[in-house]
């Protein structure tokens, strides 16, 4: 494939600087606000919870955690 260096895809800049003179000092001072958003989600006390999942979620932990000879991943 051959490239065409005399017609680039992106403009290059000019070759020389411009003449006239930038002022870079901010006259005005420019706040810029982000919204966040943050939902929490309540326990509800009627919710019945699934005991198997979070005991197997515990030894998963447990194993990756484990500092014995037996590990089962050595980072």
């Amino acid at each position: 494939m051959d490239s065409d260096l005399d017609n680039p895809l992106l403009p290059l800049p000019p070759s020389e600087p411009p003449d006239k003179e930038f002022d870079f000092e901010i006259e005005k001072e420019i706040s810029v606000v982000r919204n966040l958003i943050v939902k929490f989600e309540c326990i509800d006390a009627r919710m019945k919870f699934d005991v198997e999942n979070d005991v197997f979620k515990f030894i998963m932990f447990s194993l990756l955690t484990a500092e014995s000879e037996d590990m089962i991943f050595d980072p």
